[in-house]
């Protein structure tokens, strides 16, 4: 019976390098992947931060505007009592 013929060293270590090589490959890809996931997930909580200061200043500018209209008909209000009795 003949011996069965082994491996040489050197297809071992071929074949050993390139499974790192593609395990690796696979590692960095899936790195990647969840890297651009999780800046995309950034991104969106960016934009509704940004939704949400944008809705917060535009109620402040509306209740700025209606103090506004306010303070401008007390002043008139205040100015026809003062001119009318002084």
């Amino acid at each position: 019976i003949m011996p069965k013929p082994q491996k040489s060293h050197k297809a071992k270590t071929a074949i050993i390098s390139m499974s790192v090589v593609i395990c690796l490959l696979v590692c960095s890809t899936v790195y990647f992947m969840l890297e651009m996931f999780q800046g995309n997930r950034a991104i969106d909580e960016l934009n509704e931060t940004i939704t949400e200061w944008e809705d917060n200043y535009q109620q402040l500018y509306e209740k700025y505007i209606d103090a506004k209209k306010d303070s401008d008909y007390w002043y008139k209000q205040y100015k026809y009592l003062y001119d009318y009795y002084y």
